[in-house]
């Protein structure tokens, strides 16, 4: 999938623990979700469009990513002040999915023109 969502919970992830397969799982099903709606996308709607619906759509896949992340971060053995740089990055790329989603877009357009 285009949006590297096991990166985007890496960037977030405690120190030298690999992800439990909950956070695995939960990212993998809001990848999969993505995926599918960019693969159903029409040419002739505009790109925002399709981002907004995309995000729309997979946002209870979203929430279980995001929720699974949070348990991990809750039961590692960061400090308080690196779990709230952490939820902060997450946070951060999550608000910039949809800059990505559209850039996407616009580079398959872009090939198949």
């Amino acid at each position: 999938m285009i949006f590297a969502l096991a990166a985007l919970l890496a960037l977030a992830a405690p120190a030298d623990e690999p992800a439990p397969p909950e956070v695995e799982q939960a990212a993998a099903a809001w990848s999969e979700c993505l995926g599918d709606r960019l693969a159903q996308a029409e040419d002739s709607t505009r790109p925002e469009i399709i981002a907004d619906a995309m995000i729309e759509h997979c946002r209870p896949q979203q929430e279980a990513a995001l929720a699974a992340h949070g348990r991990w971060l809750d039961s590692s053995a960061l400090d308080a002040a690196e779990k709230e740089e952490a939820r902060s990055a997450m946070t951060r790329s999550v608000r910039d999915m949809r800059r990505q989603i559209i850039a996407e877009l616009r580079r398959a357009r872009a090939r198949r023109d």
